[in-house]
């Protein structure tokens, strides 16, 4: 439709533009032709005036009857010249021609040539005047047939601009016509290849059913590269639309997702079960959503299901690796890979942070008193009594039986002191008493990078020694590496 009123405008360009240049090249070539008539017609009654007064001279000295029959037959030649200058010089100022004061000059001549009349007597005396008025006329003409001249040569050469624009403007209308052709006829045979197409799958389910499979698993051997959930997510939208005849999908975790459908019917449907679940929303194309098109998204989809699953598994498994299996704190491993990232960001930006070790005392007492299973119970309450205490940014792991590590954002002493202490009396607080008289407790040591040490390994020596000073000094305590 575009491509038809686009064609016809510039039809109508092409066809307005001929016109309005063919309209002025007229005029100009009909005021060029005025112009032409009226410095013709101001020549010859030139030449009639000349003769005329020539004849005239002629006449007066001679009295000849021979001179008279002439001056007559050239009196009626200038009558026949003025009539003539007169109407070349209308029809000149009709058709637009700036013919100055032609008109008032044509007047001028013909009150001469009647004032001319008494001077014909032969008894008259000479007429002086009335031949000065003659030679004056004689030059006024001249120089409007001059003046003619130069508007006839003008009006030939707006003639010939106009013929020159015109072409130049038919060219430049033909070229974008048929620029717009072949843009129109492109799309044409590209809308015609794809109905073409979709006639041919129709007619071949089979054909059709191969490509979409194709395209799916194309897709998902693409897919297999995704290790997180929101890279999975990111390939799902990146799926063979044209494989399952989708105009919209969208992908979303948890709940399904919201989006414009364009005015087509949407269906939303959920991916898979497993963990936190995805869902899917789509809509189909105009023409498509037919029974092989809901096959290949069921397969798309199955695709992306199992995909989900190995993502979630492989999550799994790397927060298993990284976190302590009875507590559910990040494990040694992650200690000392969190311990190498803080040193080597605090070199860069000159940041200090703190390493603090914990030991539960007489923990022992408690699995010989209550047995291992509440030991267990004991541990994954204090740590969690200690996580509770802490900051944000601060963060605990379980090193392995008893003992526990802090990482702490901040290195002033006080502060630090402070926060450990209460970390201190939330174990205290658990009032886990084994026997013996002797509580469960919780000594620390901490030392701080980089003032007490500027390598790792030597700041945990320095901690380690710290708590090592708690325990010999009575336990149930907080020590500093700087302490003496």
């Amino acid at each position: 439709m575009l491509w038809a009123v686009a064609t016809a405008g510039v039809i109508v360009a092409i066809v307005a533009t001929n016109v309005a240049t063919a309209m002025f090249r007229s005029d100009a070539s009909d005021r060029a032709t005025a112009g032409d008539h009226a410095q013709a017609a101001a020549t010859a009654l030139l030449g009639s005036i000349q003769q005329e007064m020539n004849h005239r001279l002629a006449w007066r000295l001679s009295h000849d009857p021979r001179d008279a029959n002439a001056l007559a037959a050239d009196r009626a030649a200038t009558r026949r010249g003025i009539a003539r200058f007169a109407r070349t010089v209308h029809a000149a100022s009709a058709a637009g021609a700036s013919v100055g004061d032609a008109q008032a000059l044509a007047s001028a001549v013909q009150r001469w040539e009647a004032s001319m009349a008494s001077a014909d007597r032969p008894t008259a005396p000479p007429q002086a005047g009335v031949d000065r008025r003659g030679a004056a006329l004689e030059r006024r003409l001249a120089a409007s047939a001059n003046r003619l001249t130069a508007v006839a040569t003008r009006a030939d050469a707006d003639a010939a601009h106009a013929t020159r624009l015109s072409d130049i403007a038919t060219l430049v209308a033909t070229l974008l016509g048929m620029a717009v052709l072949l843009a129109g006829g492109a799309l044409l045979l590209q809308k015609a290849w794809r109905l073409a197409v979709d006639a041919d799958s129709r007619h071949d389910p089979h054909g059709r059913w191969a490509r979409q499979i194709e395209q799916i698993l194309a897709w998902s051997s693409r897919a297999k590269e995704a290790t997180t959930r929101s890279q999975l997510i990111g390939f799902a939208h990146m799926a063979p639309r044209d494989a399952i005849g989708a105009a919209c999908l969208s992908i979303a975790e948890g709940a399904p997702p919201r989006h414009g459908s364009h005015g087509l019917a949407r269906i939303t449907l959920p991916v898979d079960t497993a963990g936190e679940g995805l869902h899917a929303s789509v809509c189909f194309a105009a023409g498509r959503g037919d029974e092989l098109d809901h096959h290949a998204l069921d397969l798309m989809l199955g695709h992306l299901a199992a995909l989900w699953r190995t993502v979630l598994r492989q999550e799994e498994l790397e927060r298993a690796a990284g976190h302590d299996a009875l507590t559910g704190l990040p494990n040694r491993r992650t200690f000392e890979s969190d311990l190498r990232r803080r040193v080597a960001v605090s070199k860069r930006r000159a940041l200090g942070f703190t390493l603090a070790m914990v030991d539960l005392d007489h923990f022992k007492d408690v699995n010989d008193s209550f047995g291992h299973p509440e030991g267990d119970a004991v541990l994954r309450r204090a740590g969690e009594a200690i996580r509770h205490v802490l900051r944000g940014s601060d963060r605990i792991y379980r090193l392995g039986g008893e003992e526990f590590a802090v990482l702490l954002e901040t290195t002033d002493p006080d502060g630090v002191a402070d926060l450990l202490d209460r970390a201190r009396q939330a174990v205290r607080s658990l009032a886990i008493e084994p026997g013996g008289g002797r509580a469960l407790s919780a000594s620390i040591g901490w030392a701080v990078f980089p003032a007490d040490a500027d390598d790792r390994a030597e700041l945990i020596r320095k901690a380690d020694a710290a708590l090592y000073r708690a325990k010999t000094a009575g336990r149930d305590r907080v020590v500093g590496a700087a302490a003496a």
